[in-house]
């Protein structure tokens, strides 16, 4: 082992122990009436962070959250407001801030959900009308015969309605130029 000087002026001291920070949600203390109903969800319904809404969820004859749900929308953010000053009772900013980016990310979600089902739709809808569209033609009687065996195969591989209608027609005047 070796042995350390020390620098003139100096000493050694054994250091304290710091005090560890609190982690985790703060839990305030405060006093509610038992019979109101039980606050759940607070969030902004708007940019500016002026509106809330929220869940409130009533008592049942079983006990809390057995009785109604109800949706609380529109509670201005005014102290005086007697539903905004118990949600600032129960709830800090970070967790109503919390909750407002978490209603923002399940709004884009839904969005994106309807804009994709949208899409779903419209490209069925298209696969159905182009269907339809090639049915009109393979059911006549000029394209089922046989002759009209390659127009046939060519409206059946047809990826659009112009395509299909244009085999279908090419097939019907090849048949009249046949029968002149």
């Amino acid at each position: 082992m070796t042995d350390v000087k020390i620098p003139d002026g100096a000493s050694i001291e054994t250091p304290t122990k710091e005090k560890e920070k609190e982690s985790g949600l703060r839990i305030p203390q405060f006093q509610m009436n038992p019979d109101l109903p039980t606050i759940v969800y607070p969030h902004y319904t708007n940019n500016k962070h002026t509106e809330l809404a929220c869940v409130l969820m009533h008592h049942g004859p079983n006990g809390p959250g057995t009785g109604n749900v109800v949706k609380e929308m529109g509670i201005p953010k005014d102290p005086k407001h007697p539903l905004y000053s118990d949600i600032k009772k129960q709830f800090d900013e970070d967790e109503i801030m919390h909750n407002t980016r978490r209603e923002q990310k399940l709004q884009e979600s839904l969005m994106e959900a309807s804009k994709e089902s949208a899409l779903n739709e419209k490209q069925q809808k298209q696969r159905s009308d182009l269907w339809e569209l090639k049915q009109q033609f393979l059911n006549m009687d000029v394209v089922k015969a046989d002759e009209n065996k390659a127009w046939r195969r060519k409206i059946r591989k047809a990826t659009n309605p112009i395509e299909a209608q244009a085999f279908g027609i090419a097939c019907i005047i090849k048949d009249a130029e046949r029968s002149e």
